[in-house]
């Protein structure tokens, strides 16, 4: 088993703020969310895509944004339906 890991370059006192939320339809208020966000001082933020709708949301995000968001499509199924 092959085994990886990440090696962040950061200052002993360098801090690292990251926020995430489960999103679904309405994008442009996912987009208004990040840049208040953004802001105030967060650096990174994990989207959780729960609309099938929508199975790349990156598309429908500015490209200014794509390299302080990370998207998780979290689709599952409760009952035989899509949620």
């Amino acid at each position: 088993m092959r085994k990886s890991s990440v090696t962040l370059a950061k200052k002993e006192n360098d801090k690292y703020l990251a926020l995430s939320t489960m999103c679904r339809e309405r994008v442009e208020d996912i987009v208004e969310w990040i840049t208040y966000h953004k802001a105030v001082g967060v650096q990174h933020f994990f989207l959780y895509n729960n609309d099938n709708s929508i199975p790349n949301l990156y598309n429908y995000l500015p490209k200014d944004l794509h390299s302080i968001i990370t998207i998780v499509n979290w689709f599952y199924q409760i009952n035989g339906d899509l949620s």
